[in-house]
């Protein structure tokens, strides 16, 4: 009897080390915001924004991210550019007035609730960007989606603009993952969404 159980177990055991353990995708807020807590100023504008040469971010995040989701505004700023930065990467555009998006670009409109999208998206996609703007933010975070945040830090204070945390959601708590320094004043920092000891 106890032969019979060993064996039983020793079959359980291999089968499961023989199952291939996918990791789940994770949703990754990537911005560039002000000192003051902006995306963009009040009319969207995007030239306080520095480049970095020796900024090397980049390259490693979009290597791992194979989907795209943003607000109609991001959509709109993002289309005015004339050329697509993405690639084949697939883009979901979150509006409840916009109907379709006449392109040849993998963009897919949604009125999908956050929560119904991800549910869709993480059967087989690698990281997702949480591209924005502040509206579709803050609805990631009151469904508690954002499970890490990049952000750079730039050196200015704009005023006014479009805030990257509009105010509406619940407490949630993050912990710093890295800091990295660059020559010209900017600071990139990540964090990972903590859920320990019941925090929010």
């Amino acid at each position: 009897m106890l032969h019979a159980v060993s064996a039983q177990f020793s079959l359980i055991c291999t089968a499961l080390c023989s199952v291939k353990i996918v990791p789940m995708p994770k949703i990754i807020l990537y911005a560039a915001v002000s000192l003051d807590g902006y995306l963009a100023g009040p009319n969207h504008e995007l030239d306080w924004l520095r480049d970095d040469p020796d900024y090397d971010g980049y390259e490693p995040f979009i290597a791992g991210i194979d989907t795209l989701i943003m607000g109609r505004r991001t959509w709109d700023v993002l289309a005015g550019f004339g050329e697509w930065p993405y690639g084949e990467r697939r883009a979901y555009v979150m509006s409840q007035t916009l109907e379709k998006i006449e392109t040849d670009l993998p963009v897919t409109v949604t009125k999908q609730s956050p929560t119904e999208l991800i549910k869709s998206l993480r059967q087989d996609a690698k990281d997702i960007w949480l591209v924005g703007g502040g509206l579709l933010v803050r609805s990631f975070l009151a469904a508690d989606l954002i499970d890490e945040m990049i952000l750079s830090t730039q050196p200015v204070l704009l005023g006014d603009g479009l805030p990257l945390f509009p105010a509406g959601f619940p407490q949630r708590w993050f912990e710093r993952v890295r800091v990295s320094h660059y020559p010209k004043g900017m600071v990139e920092t990540h964090w990972r969404r903590s859920r320990e000891n019941g925090e929010g």
